[in-house]
């Protein structure tokens, strides 16, 4: 997936649209990094972003058409909250907006455009500081966020219309193991709000999780969350009431899934997405950083890595141009992605080219700390070589 080299941030009262692509709005980055790279009607994969929006700011991505497409544009509070977005062309003239078009208060909409270019600008309905995930993707491509109005993943029932039923007590926490031949409806009540993380885990088998309310509507759903099990972490709190979960396989040939529903633990989830490289851990937390010191010209630091991101840090003292290496090291395959202290994603690679797995980022920093997450492709133990030059001008 391309991965945004961070996003324009500026407050929406002092917008200035001295360098901003569409008339009005903040500055913002490309999708892809570039114009050339940032063009949604050729790209192989959806563009993916992560950021953090201010109240009373926007974070802007552009994005350009070669050919008239379907655009998805989408995004989702990292953890929870309440993202809206907007879509304008390069005049400044708003092409569509929305504000809880999918599931969990999350943005998503879907619109003809013609060739040109456009932004797509996320703000932050909530009262703080919000971390956000953004997607742009053609229609035909995976999206990141359910549909508000979605059907159920599997046969498109809802629960009262399956005829295998289950009830579950979740004091404190309920699971089972569930033979598996079609769909079965898995009912709960909850006397209070309450948020949930709820899982299925597969033996030898492809599970499906399908979230619904008693009316049958779907609130949230998951195929394919690590590796083949699925996983709904409901981050806004469910209402009281009566609800149901659709447990489903691909295979329907009985074999068992292992189900469990119970409180969410949002520093589970963080240090879920810390450790797949979603994001970067913040200040003040126990997962280990490397600190690697000023880069000053170079910096060489061998490490072992795993499946888990393994993170470095390093600080710029000058504005300068650093070119990152993790070197494949006897079969390893690293990957990695680059922060800022801030926590907003800058860029991440895997395999610079040319048949070789070493991966490469090359990206203008300011003064700053930087963090450089690290994981294993081949979801082993490796070693790998981190190569960190430093390019300064010479004035």
């Amino acid at each position: 997936m391309a991965a945004l080299a961070g996003l324009g941030l500026i407050g929406a009262g002092a917008a200035s649209a001295q360098d901003a692509l569409c008339a009005g709005q903040p500055t913002g980055r490309w999708a892809g990094g570039s114009a050339e790279g940032s063009d949604v009607a050729t790209a192989a994969e959806p563009f993916d972003m992560s950021t953090f929006v201010p109240v009373d700011a926007r974070a802007v991505t552009n994005f350009t058409l070669s050919a008239p497409t379907t655009v998805r544009f989408e995004a989702k509070g990292t953890f929870a909250g309440d993202p809206i977005g907007w879509l304008y062309d390069e005049a400044g003239n708003e092409i569509a907006t929305d504000d809880d078009g999918a599931a969990d208060l999350a943005v998503r909409g879907e619109v003809d455009l013609a060739p040109g270019n456009y932004c797509f600008a996320v703000g932050n309905v909530d009262s703080g500081l919000l971390p956000v995930e953004i997607r742009l993707a053609r229609a035909d491509q995976e999206a990141l966020t359910v549909a508000a109005s979605e059907a159920p993943l599997a046969s498109g029932e809802t629960c009262a219309q399956i005829s295998n039923q289950m009830e579950a007590s979740l004091a404190p926490g309920w699971n089972s193991s569930i033979p598996v031949s079609s769909d079965v409806a898995v009912w709960f009540d909850l006397a209070e709000p309450q948020m949930l993380t709820i899982e299925a885990e597969g033996n030898n088998n492809d599970p499906l999780l399908n979230l619904q309310n008693e009316a049958g509507e779907t609130l949230e759903q998951n195929d394919d969350h690590t590796g083949l099990n699925a996983r709904i972490d409901r981050l806004s709190p469910l209402e009281p009431g009566r609800y149901c979960v659709v447990v489903s396989t691909y295979e329907e040939d009985g074999s068992s899934v292992d189900v469990s529903i119970r409180t969410l633990d949002r520093a589970e989830i963080e240090r879920a997405r810390i450790e797949s490289g979603q994001i970067s851990p913040m200040a003040g937390s126990d997962i280990p950083v490397a600190e690697l010191g000023t880069l000053a010209g170079r910096i060489a630091y061998e490490m072992t890595i795993e499946e888990a991101y393994g993170w470095v840090a390093f600080e710029v003292e000058q504005s300068s141009l650093a070119m990152i290496d993790a070197l494949a090291l006897d079969g390893s395959d690293p990957q990695i992605a680059l922060f800022d202290d801030a926590g907003r994603e800058i860029a991440r690679n895997d395999d610079r080219g040319d048949g070789d797995y070493s991966s490469r980022v090359v990206e203008s920093l300011a003064p700053g700390r930087y963090l450089l997450g690290l994981s294993s492709v081949n979801a082993a133990s490796e070693m790998t070589r981190i190569i960190i030059d430093q390019y300064v001008r010479v004035r």
